[in-house]
């Protein structure tokens, strides 16, 4: 039968990862798009002091030529980026820049050829970007909180919760906003496009699992943890008043 994370309440539980201990989670293969797709994650930075020189990855591709996205250490210091992997990447305008919970959600639209960033759902204008395409070979291993391709690094520093990769649609701001402080569940309106979702409330062992079957093994041991992500069963948004 197939697995069925533990139901807890709010946020349940995350991982946090020390970058010098060199640790990440393998999701497998299976992850290169077919055109458009959405990625969200909550993250929560421990320092931000620059422990790479380059970045630090929450998802990447193992192989040039598939995808990523982190967050940048050096120039343009905390801003969030979309990278094709050996190739180019374009940037968020804005940062995160403290130590707090935030969540993320990059938007890549393939036949208009322009990326969005939200932070906290708030969105930057989009930026054209046509790497064309992501294809990053067999087998086209991707990793959260790390890439360790054995030269390339960008270990995270800090903590992960609520990974959700979308195939074949750009999200919307409202997609985004009615769902970043809930579980998803079959009523979301693209739950059909919803390739991996994992929700990090297992608590212990050294495997993962995402809705759709995917495994994730940890790596170095990332630390199970009580998440602290702003995340219920419900929730309702206002970004208008104070």
């Amino acid at each position: 039968a197939p697995y069925v994370a533990p139901k807890l309440p709010g946020s349940g539980n995350g991982l946090l990862f020390d970058n010098t201990k060199s640790q990440y989670v393998d999701i497998g293969y299976g992850y290169d798009p077919s055109g458009s797709f959405s990625f969200e994650t909550w993250i929560k930075r421990t320092s931000l002091a620059v422990t790479d020189p380059n970045a630090q990855s929450f998802i990447a591709g193992v192989n040039d030529n598939g995808w990523g996205v982190g967050i940048n250490q050096s120039s343009p210091a905390n801003t969030i980026y979309l990278t094709k992997i050996g190739g180019s990447e374009v940037t968020s305008t804005s940062t995160i820049s403290d130590t707090n919970w935030h969540h993320v959600a990059v938007t890549f639209d393939a036949v208009a050829n322009m990326a969005t960033f939200y932070i906290d759902g708030v969105a930057d204008a989009p930026v054209s970007y046509n790497p064309g395409g992501f294809t990053s070979g067999t087998p086209n291993y991707y990793r959260l909180g790390g890439r360790n391709n054995g030269t390339n690094v960008n270990y995270l520093n800090g903590r992960l919760d609520e990974i959700r990769i979308w195939n074949g649609v750009v999200l919307t701001q409202a997609e985004i906003r009615g769902w970043m402080c809930r579980k998803v569940t079959p009523t979301h309106p693209e739950y059909n496009n919803l390739l991996s979702y994992f929700k990090f409330d297992e608590g212990t062992g050294d495997t993962t699992y995402s809705t759709d079957g995917h495994l994730g093994s940890l790596a170095n041991a990332p630390t199970w943890l009580t998440s602290g992500a702003s995340i219920g069963d419900t929730s309702a948004y206002d970004y208008t008043n104070a």
